[in-house]
């Protein structure tokens, strides 16, 4: 019986480190999902379903409830979003019927650009984030735009950056401003890299990150075969109209490419808790935003990429825990059970 009440005596001492254990594990993963998905600590993902965009793309035969789309734009139920083909003059677009509203939000969308123009090929590509949506001349959408347009440009305009394409690059309008084509939008950008995005055998992503409270954007790419997400880009005072229509357009002119979008998810950002840490500021260089460069092979080591799931924030912890802590409860009861009955077999 001295045996037994010895060892009920370590229970409780054996149940709490059974439960630090379990919470660590579980803060463990928290951070490690976080991490994959580009959040600080403390932040969760909320998917916002009327914004995403997927296969088979359409409601009924001919139309979609969340999205509208014009111009050369083919869809491909079972493939893509085509905005134009490889062909010459061509503009397509899609953008969301309802506006977006979500305060802080990161959106991650995978395309492919390709086509058989070599060595001369273009125009590119744009991701919007606007006040007013319509067809024009920037890629396929309207200009003098009122909020955030992130160009995937594979066509330099300006022979002296030759050198830096396929470029992506980011601009934030104030509806009065144009985009200035001829020198590719440099006088206006907020943030770019080069980045060798086109005619890729794999998978190619970008994670577009926005945080109205900071007034951050962080634009990410995944463009190599192992699929991490590396930073273009991180820019500082951005501020962007509180509502806006997503969507993406291309054009060709004289060169020209197949500019496909295959997917897109869109969640908005939510604080579960403090922040444990954050990003040191950026200081932003003159006459433009925070520019870094990619090299053309994007060796650059950054998070892996965001293929996990979000945490969902705290009660899946929670339960987990209680569950962990029931199961450590359930055998202390049995093992003491058990060591009772061989005890009493003694005599």
């Amino acid at each position: 019986m001295a045996w037994t009440r010895l060892k009920r005596s370590n229970a409780i001492p054996l149940l709490l480190f059974l439960i630090v254990i379990a919470h660590g594990g579980i803060s463990r993963a928290d951070g490690e999902n976080q991490a994959k998905n580009g959040l600080n600590p403390g932040q969760t993902l909320i998917p916002l379903r009327a914004f995403f965009l997927q296969k088979p793309y359409l409601d009924t035969q001919f139309a979609s409830q969340w999205w509208e789309f014009g111009g050369s734009t083919v869809i491909e139920i079972n493939k893509h979003v085509r905005l134009t083909q490889d062909l010459q003059s061509q503009a397509g677009w899609i953008f969301s019927r309802v506006p977006f509203t979500s305060t802080n939000w990161q959106l991650e969308f995978e395309f492919h650009v390709s086509g058989k123009g070599l060595p001369v090929f273009g125009d590119g590509f744009a991701f919007w984030f606007v006040a007013e949506k319509g067809a024009g001349p920037v890629f396929g959408a309207r200009d003098n735009f009122n909020g955030l347009g992130i160009f995937f440009d594979t066509y330099a305009n300006d022979e002296s950056r030759r050198s830096y394409f396929p470029y992506v690059m980011a601009m934030v309008g104030d509806g009065k401003t144009s985009y200035d084509k001829d020198m590719d939008g440099k006088a206006n950008e907020v943030g770019g890299c080069t980045s060798d995005f086109r005619g890729k055998g794999h998978p190619t992503r970008a994670r577009v990150r926005y945080s109205r409270d900071d007034q951050e954007l962080t634009v990410d790419l995944a463009v190599n075969p192992n699929g991490e997400f590396e930073q273009c880009f991180k820019a500082n005072e951005v501020l962007l109209p509180m509502v806006g229509y997503i969507g993406f357009s291309a054009h060709t002119g004289e060169v020209s490419d197949n500019h496909d979008i295959v997917a897109l998810a869109s969640h908005g950002v939510v604080n579960t808790g403090k922040p444990l840490s954050r990003d040191p500021p950026i200081v932003r260089p003159t006459g433009g935003g925070t520019t870094a460069p990619l090299a053309r092979n994007n060796k650059l080591k950054t998070a892996p990429p965001s293929g996990a799931k979000s945490s969902g924030g705290g009660w899946w912890r929670v339960i987990v825990a209680l569950l962990v802590i029931g199961g450590a409860i359930a055998g202390i009861v049995s093992y003491f059970r058990l060591a009772r009955g061989k005890s009493a077999k003694r005599f």
